[in-house]
């Protein structure tokens, strides 16, 4: 019987908030990210694999400039080999601001950070960002 269970990310700390998309042309290309606080300030932490899973390469995305921190990642793919990725970045305490990054050569890179939308102080706070594009083959 054939293992599907694969651990992505070794060491500590632990990274948290996962999530995973898979190229729908050619599935053992996987990109995953999540919260990685190895540096020991929160960043997003994308991690590609080539084989279904067996095997992981890892990378941390960089913040645009003057941002402190990052969490809250989400993934997902569109045809043929294009990954976006959004999150939730933040200069501090507040202003929690989404930014996207895009690779369209299946997370070989990613492009720099991209501002989607601006936080505003503590009440505008674009936290738990999600990304969904249409594969549908009739759109």
């Amino acid at each position: 019987m054939t293992n599907f269970n694969f651990q992505v990310t070794t060491g500590l700390p632990p990274k948290f908030e996962p999530y995973v998309a898979v190229n729908l042309l050619i599935p053992g290309i996987m990109i995953a990210v999540a919260v990685d606080t190895t540096t020991g300030v929160p960043l997003i932490g994308m991690y590609r694999s080539l084989d279904g899973g067996a095997n992981w390469s890892q990378a941390l995305l960089p913040l645009p400039p003057g941002f402190t921190g990052a969490e809250a990642p989400a993934v997902a793919y569109s045809f043929p080999n294009t990954f976006a990725i959004s999150a939730h970045a933040f200069p501090g305490a507040s202003d929690g601001t989404t930014i996207f990054y895009i690779s369209t050569n299946n997370g070989t890179n990613f492009s720099s950070p991209v501002i989607v939308s601006s936080g505003y102080g503590t009440y505008i706070n674009n936290d738990e960002t999600n990304i969904t594009i249409d594969v549908g083959q009739s759109s």
